[in-house]
């Protein structure tokens, strides 16, 4: 029976090989080929099982490694009480700490919602940042199951946490013992450091949990020699590859713990050759896809790395002074790197790194309580004595193991930009090893203190009396740890006002305000607001429900040039808008007179975004067309008509039925959808204003509202029977919609924007209206696409004398006039520019000149004000005028 499992083992095994080989060869020449993803899974899938099916062979007694004690009931309600009290302190109060969603988060999970929306990405592919699209099929999986909620963005950490704990004491176990295992396991349950990054929606989770499994399983057959086990540390090992790219240092870890155990160990290489050429194999079939993706594109494995790399630190700071000595340099030029380089900021980062355990730690409020140590004093001063101990004892493969795996781990924040370090987030792999280290010296103290304790006062004789004691002590110990770091991580972290500012506050409440109305009013938001990522995933609806990622069930608004709102809506508008528009609401009570406007605002009254609300009758109001009816008889009949599109004489107004009408003027605004080419026709023999006007071939018309005057004489005479206007914007007529007519006219305040094709305020002018206000942020294809500029003239209005600062900042260049003349300008093209003046203003009006041009990029531009005793503020279109009054 042993030998043909085993026989089932080799012939799985050698399946399982050729498959994997296959399946790297297809996604080599085809990155989303199906089949090359099935027989990748096939192969990680049986690796292990044939090994297991193959078995150890008989060891002999010099070969025979020591086992862990056998698992006992005490022990096992241990390890399931200290995993239970980790688990509650990561997911307690999950819906307020940490106080919202950092951006990062729902970017990378912003690639996980194209994969639901169809995406037929590659998991052996890139994403956001460079992430492996392993790790996202992993959150497009949560995001399917559970929705796209913030619990299904913790839970993508929140997970690997805790598994991390439970797959932990094994490991510890494996090394240690099972006392030291338990001890070790609750320093890592009750870590703040690990706490605090469980809650995260991100990846940084995923590399220990792999590390210790893989760790785990390459200890433990290297002890029994079963070949499943160096298998399934290869298979897991390479899958770690597939979530942060910290896991490239959690290889590194394992390799060198390798390299290092068959130099320091006797016979070691002899005795597990074949179980390490089984876990490189594994590894290798594992990674050997992504690696595919790296090889044909090396950007892919090299960008972000380059990106927070410390030799942009190093290059920096080069002067002949600080360059190295001459043989490093020679060592540099053959290894490939720049020898123009000073060690100085590495130095500086190895220091801030070694210190962050005990003195200092990182100060990004995300990751910690801005500068303070990483570990609780008691954690801490049990893992400064554990890494004495090791480096002691290190010829021992479990205190060299963990020193190579804290010193590795922690180059993921020593070579990251020193004006970063201390970096816990990249540097989290240590905290696994951290625990084991603290834990083995705490049991090691408090085991030898109880013997000492016995032996001085003759008592304790006793091997169960030791054991209680022994037990009490470090009970009291873990539990005056825990105690720290759940008063610092529940009390001080969670309620510091930095890290609230540090979680994207404004984004996050803006997200939850829009899903909370998004069933009972049309949600307009701004387009600074409008392209959050934590938005659009907690608002995502399915492309199968008329949706998807890049079509949310919310508009984007410019008020400055699209308002008014259509006139179809049948419930309340939501606007959500950047705290500048609460000085700007005459935007909407120029044509809403009921408009409701609220500024919403964080814990300490830091202003997040404005709310404001527009009842559907203000914005129904506002549709259609003032018409005219002249009877033949001198009646007037004044009427609005929702669109022009009628039949004579059965739509006359009944007070002219059976009577003849000599004229109807329908005066009021037609609104633009979109700058481009329009033209019109008209039936029945109308006579067709636009801008004052008369229509006659195809112009190029700005969004907005354009003044609009139509004219139809002797209405139902032959010819005239019929009256409807049709318009076309590429090769269709239809007929205007009565969503465009308007009874408003355009605005009459503001300043006159002359724009045109190209940067340099020359050739034809495209088009000109009025702008109420600059306060732009415009989305593509607005106002035209390609490079293009403006002149803004007008008046301004000055209330009092007195000094006046202006504040200008653009995207790209702009220059600013005062009356008549030059007060300040920053023309640097393919940046954010900024003019800030103060001038002496006597009461009345100024006239004002604003140049502005867009090379490419973002397109925004604002002027701000600080009249004399008043705060900053955008300029309303209230003081401002086209031309001189």
């Amino acid at each position: 029976m042993r030998t043909q499992r085993r026989r089932i083992g080799y012939i799985l095994l050698g399946a399982a090989i050729s498959a994997g080989i296959f399946a790297i060869r297809r996604v080599w020449h085809m990155d989303t080929d199906p089949w090359g993803l099935r027989l990748w899974l096939f192969s990680l899938f049986a690796l292990p099982i044939s090994g297991y099916l193959i078995g150890a062979r008989h060891l002999s007694p010099q070969e025979s490694r020591p086992k862990p004690p056998p698992v006992n009931k005490k022990e096992v309600l241990a390890f399931i009480a200290i995993v239970a009290l980790g688990a509650f302190l990561r997911v307690y109060q999950i819906d307020t700490i940490p106080p919202g969603i950092f951006v990062d988060e729902t970017n990378a999970a912003g690639d996980a919602l194209r994969i639901l929306d169809g995406w037929r990405a590659s998991p052996f592919g890139v994403g956001w940042f460079e992430t492996p699209l392993g790790y996202v099929y992993y959150l497009a999986g949560l995001i399917h199951l559970f929705g796209p909620t913030y619990y299904t963005l913790k839970a993508a950490s929140l997970i690997p946490a805790i598994l991390t704990l439970v797959a932990f004491y094994p490991l510890a176990r494996e090394l240690f013992g099972p006392r030291v295992a338990l001890v070790a396991l609750a320093f890592l349950a009750l870590n703040r450091w690990h706490m605090t990054m469980s809650r995260w929606g991100w990846n940084e989770l995923a590399p220990p949990l792999f590390h210790v499994l893989s760790v785990y399983f390459l200890v433990r057959g290297s002890r029994t020699r079963v070949p499943g086990d160096f298998l399934l540390s290869g298979v897991l090992l390479g899958l770690g590859m597939y979530t942060y790219l910290a896991s490239r240092l959690v290889a590194l870890s394992v390799l060198a713990y390798l390299g290092y155990r068959m130099v320091i160990e006797r016979g070691f290489t002899r005795r597990v050759w074949s179980g390490l050429l089984l876990f490189l194999l594994a590894y290798s079939l594992a990674f050997g896809p992504l690696v595919t993706t790296y090889v044909k594109n090396p950007f892919t494995f090299l960008n972000r790395s380059k990106q927070v790399s410390i030799l942009n630190n190093m290059k920096a700071a080069y002067t002949p002074e600080s360059a190295p000595p001459e043989p490093v340099q020679s060592i540099l030029k053959h290894l490939g790197l720049p020898a123009d380089i000073s060690f100085a900021p590495l130095v500086e980062s190895v220091r801030k790194h070694v210190r962050m355990f005990h003195l200092e730690g990182d100060y990004n409020p995300r990751h910690n309580i801005p500068g303070e140590p990483m570990l609780d004093p008691i954690t801490g001063a049990f893992f400064l004595l554990g890494i004495l101990y090791a480096i002691w004892r290190w010829r021992d493969h479990r205190y060299g193991l963990l020193l190579i795996w804290v010193g590795i781990t922690l180059l993921g924040g020593i070579l990251s930009l020193v004006n970063e370090a201390p970096q816990a987030y990249r540097t989290l792999g240590v905290v696994p090893a951290v625990c084991l280290l603290a834990g083995n010296m705490l049991v090691r103290v408090v085991e030898a203190a109880v013997s000492w304790a016995g032996r001085q006062k003759g008592v304790l004789r006793e091997e169960l009396h030791r054991q209680r004691l022994t037990a009490g002590v470090l009970t009291l110990i873990i539990a005056g740890a825990g105690w720290l770091n759940v008063q610092a991580f529940f009390g001080r972290w969670a309620t510091d006002p930095r890290v609230w500012q540090a979680f994207s506050p404004m984004e996050t409440a803006v997200a939850r305000e829009v899903l909370a109305r998004l069933d009972t009013h049309q949600v307009y938001l701004s387009p600074t607001l409008y392209w959050g990522s934590p938005l659009r995933f907690l608002t995502y609806r399915p492309a199968r429900e008329g949706y998807g990622l890049n079509n949310p069930p919310f508009k984007p608004i410019q008020p400055v040039e699209d308002l008014p709102l259509t006139p179809d809506i049948g419930h309340n508008a939501l606007f959500i808008l950047e705290p500048l528009y609460m000085d700007l609401l005459d935007l909407f009570t120029a044509y809403y007179p009921h408009t409701q406007a609220e500024l919403i605002t964080g814990p300490r009254s830091e202003p997040l975004y404005v709310r404001v609300v527009v009842p559907p009758e203000d914005i129904q109001a506002l549709g259609g067309l003032m018409a005219l009816y002249e009877g033949e008889d001198g009646t007037v009949i004044q009427r609005r008509d929702g669109i022009v599109d009628f039949l004579w004489p059965e739509d006359f107004p009944d007070p002219l039925k059976g009577a003849r009408v000599e004229r109807i003027t329908w005066i009021g605004s037609i609104y633009i959808p979109h700058t481009g080419d329009y033209d019109f026709r008209t039936e029945g023999e109308l006579t067709l204003f636009v801008d004052g006007m008369p229509w006659e071939e195809t112009r190029l018309l700005s969004k907005g509202l354009h003044a609009v005057e139509i004219v139809q004489e002797a209405p139902g005479k032959q010819g005239s029977e019929r009256a409807a206007v049709y318009w076309r914007t590429s090769t269709e007529w239809e007929r205007v919609p009565e969503t465009a007519w308007f009874i408003v006219p355009p605005p009459q305040q503001g300043l006159l924007g002359t724009y045109y094709r190209g940067e340099n305020w020359d050739g034809p002018i495209l088009f000109q209206r009025v702008d109420r206000t600059l306060f732009m942020a415009w989305i593509d294809p607005e106002p035209t696409m390609g490079p293009f500029s403006v002149t803004w003239t007008g008046v301004l209005l000055a209330p009092k004398t007195g000094k006046y600062q202006f504040t200008i900042g653009a995207d790209d260049g702009v220059r600013f006039w005062v009356d008549n003349h030059v007060v300040g300008e920053s023309l640097i093209p393919d940046t954010v520019n900024q003019v800030q003046v103060e001038l002496h203003l006597n009461a009345g009006q100024h006239p004002v000149r604003i140049d502005y041009f867009q090379r490419g990029g973002a397109k925004t531009i604002t002027w701000r004000w600080r009249p004399p005793g008043e705060r900053e503020r955008v300029v309303s279109p209230a003081v401002l005028r086209p031309f001189s009054e």
